[in-house]
């Protein structure tokens, strides 16, 4: 995680947006003016991050797409707070956006009380809906301090230690660059140094790292899916040590 100072230009755009458009278009979940401007100022700094304009409410609903990165679509998720991010805290996303045609979502959480913006991490659709929890609308969700409140709409909760971290901006462009080039279908199929051929699903990837010299990828995966990987890993590799095996004489 890292935190992004808002800028005071940004707080003033994001005002007059505000002011000049209605960006609670969905009927329901719409979220009160507080609530708006704590999702567009977030989206704003991360676009300012990457050099894109600012967010715009003339042009109406986003689709499910706040910023287009390298061709992949993500929506920057943003919850208010009062309070530093900590690493149990979770991050919500409404179930009704869920049939949008999302690449990646990028959670971050605004501190209300400093203006500082922390960009949590990011995770593909496909692990979003494996990793979060569900919660039905009107169902009780408790905070640290022992308040509780009632979800308005149905939602997905996600864990912070569900999320890919980024240590820096540019920690997170390197990352988000490393997973557009991987050779990307409905999985993704390599070659390992046994000969084995594995298949991973885009789920899958928990996340991708640039080393000193060579990008590495983490994976997360059920015990079930992580047995049936290291078999293909090591199968051929225990295979050619059998028949290099000298017989009993």
């Amino acid at each position: 995680m890292f935190d992004v100072p808002v800028k005071k230009k940004i707080l003033r755009h994001c005002e007059k947006e505000l002011d000049l458009h209605n960006f609670g278009k969905r009927g329901v979940a719409d979220g009160n003016r507080q609530q708006q401007m704590t999702g567009i100022v977030g989206q704003s700094v991360v676009s300012d991050l990457f050099g894109l304009p600012l967010v715009d409410g003339s042009t109406g609903p986003d689709g499910g797409m706040d910023i287009l990165y390298r061709d992949m679509k993500i929506d920057i998720k943003t919850m208010g707070r009062k309070v530093a991010v900590k690493p149990h805290y979770v991050n919500n996303f409404l179930s009704l956006q869920k049939h949008f045609p999302t690449d990646l979502y990028l959670f971050t959480s605004l501190n209300k009380a400093t203006n500082v913006l922390t960009i949590i991490g990011w995770t593909t659709k496909q692990a979003m809906m494996r990793d979060a929890d569900f919660h039905k609308k009107g169902q009780y969700r408790h905070r640290d301090d022992g308040s509780k409140f009632k979800t308005f709409a149905d939602l997905y909760e996600i864990e912070n230690q569900f999320l890919a971290y980024a240590d820096s901006f540019r920690d997170l462009k390197y990352q988000l660059d490393l997973f557009n080039d991987l050779p990307w279908g409905d999985s993704m199929r390599f070659k390992v140094k046994s000969g084995a051929t594995v298949e991973v699903d885009t789920e899958d990837i928990y996340a991708v790292k640039r080393g000193p010299d060579n990008p590495s990828v983490t994976l997360r995966m059920s015990d079930t899916q992580a047995a049936k990987l290291m078999e293909k890993l090591f199968a051929r590799t225990i295979e050619t040590a059998n028949t290099q095996k000298s017989p009993a004489g």
